[in-house]
């Protein structure tokens, strides 16, 4: 039961279906409603007292564990009450039950024999009409980690880094260290650790707080890489911390440091291109070298409904190649990943192609790359025989059967399924992965999403008992569309299966 991924995925759609409201992703935290009180030591191992009182009588339970306690924006489709616990990882149920004719509710909290050290942050939410939360309690668990390099647990407090040394990290201890770069000098880091141990995460920061390169691997084996081209000595900053650490006590890792002067890039015959304003118009099979730390811009016009395919051809030994499209206010429109970016103008306009080297050869001397580019009109994503479906309060009345020839363009489709109570009912969706992907939600006659889920594959499929009589909303949203053969929609067909009580 992972709620705050829900929550963000139905503020992210904008599609909360409660009628006469609007999504409130901006409302603050209502005020805590219900006392949540936590009795007994914090031990790995043992066990505490969690205690709810004030709460409806007959109301179901479900007590919420977070990593802090910061909460969040909540959607109205949960009755406008947020949650006041958060983790990175989702929330997630540690007991439940049903509240007594006194309004009180308890539960004996084990705590794993493994637990991290670190504390814990409870909410009881309570499903009742509106749905109610109690005030956030807090539990600490064992003590602080400390290791031979402490204090160092933010970049104030960063202990000056050897070549080489010995460290670990616990709970949510932080480890930051600091180095001296010179001009033109190559940075290599590599973190080694027991990946039976935990897992540890590292970045690399530099004196604005911006994040130059960062390893976030599970096996074990963290590197990072750095040149510093700004033509003096710098400071960097090494930012380590635990991402897990299944017995507790803490994840052990070896850290080397080495640091190389780095040969200097041979610029291309095309140099002088380094700025949008600068940019060269776009021309395939062209040789370049993409050196560290310097853009190469191309110039590319398009019409409104083409297809802009830009691939920069290098050998990935070589260095790690990345192209970016821009819009004329220099606005990033695709990119940022790899070298090909795409995209489907939705105006007249020249777009500017950005390449860069993200990650550079041992050797020093870029990455050779020649551009591969195509530019092709394309069959723009038209109404299908349902619209318009585009928003909760215009779905779509279906029944049992097979729809076919449905796209979603670009947003949404709702579909309404009358259903009695005690029935099932199924939700089949269909669609090719290679034309983008789709994911879905179900929602009862309140409002209440009861199922969500969102696959790669082509398939899709809800199901749920209606224990309400009335509609239940079937949301289906382009999650992730292919530009192309198809701009701004991915086509599927829908199967519904009901049964009756």
């Amino acid at each position: 039961m992972i709620l705050t991924f829900a929550s963000l995925f139905l503020v992210s759609s904008g599609c909360a279906p409660e009628a006469g409201s609007d999504l409130a992703s901006d409302r603050s935290p209502p005020a805590p409603l219900m006392p949540l009180s936590v009795a007994g030591a914090g031990l790995a191992g043992g066990t505490v007292r969690v205690e709810l009182s004030e709460a409806p009588a007959g109301a179901r339970v479900s007590l919420l564990l977070g990593s802090n306690d910061e909460g969040g924006t909540c959607p109205a489709i949960l009755g406008g009450a947020c949650l006041g616990v958060s983790s990175p990882g989702g929330v997630r149920a540690v007991g439940s039950g049903v509240v007594d004719v006194q309004g009180r509710w308890a539960v004996d909290l084990q705590i794993p024999a493994r637990a991290p050290d670190g504390l814990w942050h409870l909410q009881a939410a309570v499903q009742a009409a509106p749905a109610l939360l109690s005030e956030v309690a807090t539990l600490r668990i064992g003590p602080d980690c400390v290791d031979a390099w402490e204090p160092n647990d933010d970049l104030t407090a960063a202990a000056a880094a050897p070549g080489t040394w010995s460290a670990s990290v616990c709970g949510r201890d932080e480890d930051w260290y600091q180095l001296e770069l010179p001009a033109e000098g190559l940075l290599n880091v590599a973190l080694l650790g027991d990946p039976a141990d935990g897992d540890v995460d590292v970045e690399l920061v530099d004196a604005t707080g911006a994040v130059l390169d960062g390893s976030y691997r599970v096996d074990g084996t963290e590197s990072l890489e750095h040149l510093n081209l700004s033509g003096a000595p710098g400071t960097l900053w090494l930012h380590a911390w635990g991402m897990s650490d299944p017995q507790g006590d803490g994840v052990a890792y070896d850290t080397t440091v080495e640091i190389t002067l780095h040969a200097p890039c041979a610029d291309d015959a095309a140099e002088g291109d380094d700025t949008v304003a600068a940019a060269h118009p776009l021309a395939g099979g062209l040789p370049a070298i993409a050196c560290p730390g310097d853009a190469d811009w191309y110039s590319a016009p398009v019409r409104a409904g083409e297809l802009l395919h830009v691939e920069a051809l290098s050998d990935p030994a070589e260095g790690h190649v990345v192209v970016n499209l821009y819009d004329p206010q220099g606005v990033l429109l695709r990119g940022g990943y790899g070298p090909t970016a795409e995209i489907v103008a939705d105006r007249d306009m020249t777009i500017g192609v950005e390449v860069v080297l993200e990650a550079d050869d041992a050797a020093g001397g870029g990455a050779p790359y020649a551009l591969d580019w195509r530019v092709q009109a394309v069959t723009a994503c038209g109404p299908d025989a349902l619209e318009p479906d585009d928003a909760p309060e215009v779905a779509a009345p279906v029944g049992p059967g097979i729809w076919t020839d449905l796209s979603v363009c670009s947003g949404h489709d709702w579909f309404a399924v009358d259903m009695e109570a005690g029935g099932t009912l199924e939700v089949w969706l269909r669609y090719d992965p290679d034309d983008g992907q789709l994911a879905s939600q179900l929602f009862d006659p309140t409002g209440h999403m009861v199922v969500f889920t969102m696959m790669a594959d082509g398939l899709i499929v809800l199901h749920t008992e209606s224990t309400l009589p009335g509609p239940y909303l079937v949301h289906v949203a382009d999650s992730y569309d292919q530009p192309a053969p198809t701009v701004g929609g991915v086509a599927y067909t829908m199967t519904i299966v009901t049964e009756a009580p």
